[in-house]
């Protein structure tokens, strides 16, 4: 993952926290706000490993 894509996808989060702290609950805004870091905490890690291969099974020869 190079910083160019890690600061599009925080581009993208941005407006989903502008979105949750519009929230009048406190439980709600913690809650919504957990998700969403939650949610792009995966798609950093998915993108710095890579991709999987379709047969987990079977060994890489480098």
């Amino acid at each position: 993952m190079t910083k160019k894509e890690y600061m599009l996808l925080c581009e993208a989060q941005w407006k989903d926290i502008e979105k949750v702290s519009k929230s009048n609950n406190l439980y709600n805004l913690e809650k919504d706000f957990v998700e969403v870091w939650q949610e792009r905490g995966r798609e950093v890690l998915e993108k710095s490993v890579g991709e999987l291969p379709t047969n987990h099974r079977k060994k890489k020869f480098r």
